[in-house]
């Protein structure tokens, strides 16, 4: 009896606990990608991962511009040319790029290099093909694929019921619920503090993309260094058009860049500028100033 009892007195130490939560890493697209995933069983959560990480190579093979096999590399050589045949999610992205390069005036821009008074890049939605005009640069998807890649990847865990998150690094995209709680919140870092926060953001499943003045450092309309905001946040349910969004927000500043916000449905942000005494600005989309919960002092 008392050998038994031992026994049974350290099997929990053995058993294996189910949390109910997992959390991966890889690189991927030039960056680490994290995906955590919350509910069912272990072995479901290692499919869903395992999906959402294979969609975000899918994306990073057809639209890299850094590999030379690359869908997007095709394109980019076909400069000048006749219109060439592209896949539905490139064409997809590109209209999307073309969407926001017209609503935002050009702070957002798919052409390397700006545009000019030129349109090089002619979209056929007919045929699904583009051409690329003599005048223009190499097309980028900077600020578009990884948004996509987030959403696209969210959808392993959307299938099976789960929640949690897919971070692409500049983007995350979040589906059901946070455990405990019927909304997420994401920190917003403070440009001059290390691990500070200037506040942080409140919504529902959808994406969050936020960029600095680091990772946007020219104007594409004029290719100068871009005006006095420092960070800007986009929330919407379009992985795209956030990370696309972001972007023409950072350079068009507080007052425009919220003004073009309000122009796309169910998204909203935050944008951080530097006054020139040196001082934070954070100025937050009207219908959403409750979302925001800034942290004090800044």
């Amino acid at each position: 009896m008392v050998a038994w009892a031992a026994v049974l007195s350290l099997a929990p130490l053995h058993a294996q606990v189910d949390t109910g939560h997992l959390r991966l890493f890889k690189y991927l697209m030039g960056t680490s990608m994290r995906v955590e995933v919350y509910g069912a069983t272990p072995s479901v959560r290692q499919q869903a991962a395992d999906e959402a990480f294979t969609a975000i190579a899918q994306v990073d093979r057809g639209m890299s511009d850094y590999r030379d096999d690359s869908e997007l590399a095709r394109l980019n050589a076909s400069v000048g040319r006749s219109a060439v045949p592209v896949s539905g999610p490139l064409f997809a992205l590109l209209a999307a790029g073309e969407r926001v390069w017209h609503a935002s005036g050009g702070a957002f821009d798919t052409v390397s290099g700006g545009r000019g008074g030129d349109r090089p890049t002619v979209l056929d939605a007919t045929t699904g093909s583009v051409r690329l005009g003599p005048a223009g640069g190499r097309v980028s998807l900077n600020g578009l694929a990884k948004g996509f890649a987030a959403e696209v990847a969210a959808g392993s865990l959307v299938r099976r019921g789960l929640s949690g998150t897919v971070d692409t690094g500049s983007v995350q995209f979040m589906v059901g619920r946070p455990p405990g709680k019927s909304t997420w919140t994401v920190g917003i870092e403070h440009p001059d503090r290390r691990g500070a926060l200037v506040g942080a953001v409140e919504f529902e499943a959808g994406a969050v993309s936020t960029v600095t003045r680091t990772s946007v450092p020219v104007d594409p309309r004029t290719q100068r260094p871009t005006a006095p905001a420092v960070s800007a946040t986009v929330i919407s349910r379009d992985g795209t058009l956030a990370d696309a969004l972001s972007r023409a927000a950072l350079v068009l500043g507080p007052s425009a860049g919220l003004e073009l916000l309000a122009r796309f449905p169910d998204t909203w942000g935050v944008i951080v500028a530097r006054r020139t005494d040196g001082t934070l600005s954070i100025s937050v989309s009207a219908d959403h100033t409750r979302a925001f919960h800034p942290s004090s002092p800044l």
